[in-house]
């Protein structure tokens, strides 16, 4: 483990947690038990957490394993991705569209692991992928509407009646899809890091006491 000290346990969990999902994975990159509810039709949104939960902890422990595991899975959700950024919200076995609408969440988040592999194993088509899916996503992003309840956020599918939260606008949807388009900028994310630590050590008034 690259970091000592309390947090070791914790890192030894997580690798623990990352061997137990390699377990599960095929050579295609499918995972088994990858599911709310029906394991042989997973959630894009299910299956992009465990690829974001193999590149992160691959990444802070420095287990290039994790990060080949997520990588299989990326590859092959790169070929199911249609020409204009669709990809389907559920994913049978052999990976065929098992739902005819988009898990615009999980769209977001396989955009970023995208990114990340782009980074991490200089994949130029890692990259690409990531830029057309993030498009997809662009044009679904509410950014007319006169409610300011609806107005900058992302639905959970599209079309809006799809499969997962029909109707909603989501939270970690949104925050998913901000993280997608953060992730192709890298200057900007560098930029923001030192910033936030600085803000994490400056003590807040309501820590002071007299």
């Amino acid at each position: 483990m690259p970091r000592s000290g309390s947090c070791s346990i914790f890192l030894e969990a997580a690798a623990r947690n990352a061997e137990f999902a390699l377990s599960k994975q095929t050579g295609d990159g499918w995972f088994e038990d990858c599911s709310f509810d029906d394991a042989s039709r997973p959630l894009l949104h299910t299956i992009a957490y465990t690829m974001q939960g193999l590149v992160g902890i691959g990444d802070i422990t420095g287990r290039q394993e994790f990060i080949d595991g997520a990588a299989r899975t990326a590859n092959t959700l790169v070929h199911l991705m249609d020409d204009d950024g669709y990809i389907p919200g559920k994913i049978d076995r052999d990976f065929r569209p098992a739902a005819d609408w988009c898990c615009l969440t999980g769209s977001a988040q396989t955009s970023i692991v995208w990114s990340q592999l782009a980074a991490l194993k200089g994949n130029a088509r890692f990259a690409q992928a990531a830029d057309l899916a993030n498009r997809y996503l662009m044009g679904r992003h509410d950014i007319s509407s006169p409610s300011p309840y609806i107005r900058g956020g992302l639905a959970g599918s599209w079309p809006v009646w799809g499969g997962y939260e029909p109707f909603k606008v989501l939270n970690w949807a949104t925050k998913f899809f901000s993280d997608a388009l953060l992730a192709r900028t890298g200057s900007a994310i560098r930029s923001i890091e030192p910033m936030a630590a600085q803000a994490l050590s400056t003590p807040r008034p309501d820590q002071f006491t007299s």
